[in-house]
Order: structure tokens, then sequence, then C-alpha cells
């Protein structure tokens, strides 16, 4: 096997400080400083895992560079999250007894969990490489969704007490650490353990962030205004743009994915820059593009029509999905003034 090693500027910019033990401290006398120093955890494990020792894996296994940065495209889920980020106002079936942002933190950290799994099951020297393509992008989509939730839940359980900037400091440390158990760690286990041990391990780790978000409080409900928010738009526009729009992501994901496991399990590979030149403007398009052009239309066709109040006339998940996916985009296209 080969060896991995981590230079020694970062091993010492990762070790605790005494600022940092003063801060860990800290985090052990209260229940919001102690969730957040295990959601950070959960956080900086799979960043850690997904896109750094997975690499290292493949490398280990003889897969080619040109593949090692095919499938380092799943960090693009990191880059669009914005995209989503509306619909974890949602809450997810089943566990939504849990609250709003804690269920979908156990959702994500159960996904994250299988995925590392699934990895550990699929070598890379083998024909399961596609699967394991497959589960790297679901840990790095659950991964991004997962930070979108913890940066919510900060935000709003934060008070005097216990600031933004202390639970940002505790958050750090954290996924700092983590990343240190997941980085240079996870290498040294590997070396004695094997690569396929070493991601059950880290599967299990994320334990850590399911214990941190059993023990977060789940953030108070913003109280509802008594005034019914308006939709603009005809209530058959607002459906059709959203369908659309779910189509569109749904397209440019599979295209993506598509074309990771087709070039980790076919040879020779595909290429990438020629993926890249005849397929990225469509998929940037289909993903970004054109959900802000439906919203523009909305916008203009808005003030033609007579607005329409919350719930009046179409179903409520479809309301629900509208407002969580393309009402604020619509509302941005509109003070841009897009569309008028």
């Amino acid at each position: 096997m080969t060896d991995f090693k981590t230079p020694a500027s970062e091993v010492a910019a990762l070790q605790p400080s005494p600022k940092g033990l003063g801060v860990l401290k800290a985090a052990f006398r209260e229940r919001r400083t102690l969730a957040m120093l295990l959601l950070g955890f959960s956080a900086g494990l799979p960043f850690a895992m997904l896109f750094g020792t997975l690499n290292a894996w493949l490398s280990d296994a003889g897969v080619s560079v040109a593949t090692i940065g095919v499938l380092s495209w799943v960090g693009l889920f990191g880059a669009f999250k914005f995209l989503w980020s509306p619909s974890v106002g949602l809450i997810p079936p089943l566990i939504g007894r849990m609250g709003r942002r804690r269920s979908w933190l156990v959702l994500c950290q159960i996904v994250l969990a299988g995925a590392l799994l699934t990895i550990a099951l699929s070598h890379p020297g083998t024909n399961a490489i596609g699967v394991l393509a497959g589960a790297a992008a679901l840990g790095a989509f659950a991964s991004a969704t997962q930070d979108i939730v913890i940066d919510t839940w900060r935000i709003e359980v934060a008070d005097e007490r216990t600031p933004v900037d202390l639970l940002s400091t505790v958050y750090q440390l954290g996924f700092r650490t983590a990343a240190l158990v997941g980085g240079a760690g996870a290498l040294v286990l590997a070396d004695h353990l094997g690569w396929a041990a070493t991601f059950v391990i880290g599967a299990g780790l994320m334990g850590l962030g399911l214990v941190g978000t059993l023990i977060a409080p789940e953030p108070k409900a913003a109280p509802r205004t008594a005034i019914a928010r308006e939709r603009i738009g005809s209530p058959r526009l607002r459906m059709t743009a959203l369908a659309v729009t779910l189509a569109a992501w749904a397209w440019a994901a599979f295209m993506l994915v598509r074309f990771m496991v087709t070039a980790l399990s076919v040879k020779p590979a595909p290429s990438a820059g020629e993926f890249t030149a005849v397929w990225g403007p469509w998929i940037v398009g289909m993903a970004v593009i054109l959900p802000a052009v439906l919203a523009g239309i909305i916008v203009w066709r808005g003030g033609k029509t007579k607005p329409t109040v919350e719930g009046a006339e179409a179903p409520a998940l479809a309301n629900t999905l509208y407002d969580a996916i393309l009402a604020p985009l619509v509302e941005l296209m509109g003070r841009l003034g897009w569309g008028r």
C-alpha cells in the first residue's frame, strides 16, 4: 500500500492550541455548544473522506489521475447547494416529529453513513467502481444539504448567552478535528486496517453527529403572520414552472452522475474535457439559467394576473414545493426588476 503522508505544516495547523482547548471545555458546559461541536464533526468528516481519503484510495488502487479528477466533480453539489437550500424549510415525512431542523439532520446523517458503507464495499479495482461513484455523489449531496441545515440551526438557536460567534468557533473546532481524523487519521488507519475498514469506521463515526442532533434543541418556529402571503402569477403558470425546474435539475444531476459512473467503469474512459465542452453549458443552463428565466416569466405575468392567496387554489404539497424552491428566486427576480 502506498504510504500517503500529510505535510508537517498541515498537521501542525490542526493540532489543538490552548485557545482551542478553552473552546472545547466551554463546549461541554452548554447543550447547544456541545451539539454544535458534534455537528461540526459530522460536517467535517464526510468532507475529508469523500474529497481526500477516497482520492488516496483510488490512487493506491491504480486508478488514473483523469478518472480521479472526474470523480472529484461530486464537489459541484457543494457549489450549487444554494439551488435547493430553501427546500430544507419543508418537514421530511416519517421523521418530521423530531422537528424541521433535527429531522433533516438525522436524514442526512443516515444517508452519509450509508454512502460511506457502500463505498467501503465497492473496491475501486473491481466492476463495482460505478456503485462507488454513485455512493460518492449521493454522499456529497447529503453532505451539502447537511451543511445548509447546520448553518440554519446555528443562526436560529443563537442568543445572548450563546451568540453566533461562539457557536461558529465551536463548529470550526469540530470541523477541523474531523478533518484531522478523516484525513491524516484515516490514512494511518488504512495503512494498518485497510481502506474498506477505514470507511466502515468513518460510517460509524457519523454516529457522533447523530448524538449531536439528538441533544440539539429544536429552534422555536417563527410566529406566523396574520396577513396571508400572496403569490403572483396564475396557479397553472407556477405549477408548470415548478415541474420544469424539477425536471431540469433531475436531468442535470443524471447527466453528471452518469458520466462519472461511465468514466470510472468503461475503458477507455470518455474524455472529461469533451464532456465539459459539449454538455457543461447545457447543465449550467438547465440548473441555473432556466429557473431564473422561469422566475422572470412569473414576475412578468404576475403583473397581468390577479394575485392569489396562499393555499386558496392549488394542492398544499404543490404550494409548499413552490414556496421552497421557486418563490425565493421569483422574489429575487422581482427585486432585480427582471420581467418587468
